[in-house]
């Protein structure tokens, strides 16, 4: 009896986490689903996972990245989970930044090179 209660409980627990991946998998769908390029993620770091567990420095992997998606005006990453647009082009980032600035929510700092 105890021993099928702690195999039921283990199975579910299995079954909890096995959901919770899959979910956070599909966040990880967001640029795809729009259409633009987007860089690797690991579940849940996002886009940021060597720099979370300590293998690579942040600018070290902003610079593969952007390396990486050296032939698009933009493309998309992740901080944990929640999507973030990465512009590289001067001037969309410009009519991004001004002339539709209002149809645009919740911006994070910039820097434009």
């Amino acid at each position: 009896m105890l021993l099928e209660a702690l195999l039921l409980f283990l199975l579910a627990l299995l079954a909890a986490a096995v959901y919770l991946y899959h979910a956070l998998q599909a966040k990880y769908q967001y640029w795809t689903k729009k259409g633009l390029p987007q860089s690797d993620t690991r579940v849940p770091f996002g886009s940021f996972g060597d720099d979370i567990l300590g293998k690579k420095h942040r600018s070290l992997l902003a610079r593969e990245e952007y390396q990486k998606f050296y032939d698009v005006p933009c493309y998309g990453g992740y901080i944990v989970s929640k999507p973030v647009l990465v512009v590289k082009d001067v001037d969309l980032a410009k009519r991004i930044l001004v002339k539709d600035f209002d149809h645009f929510i919740d911006h994070a700092k910039s820097s434009i090179q």
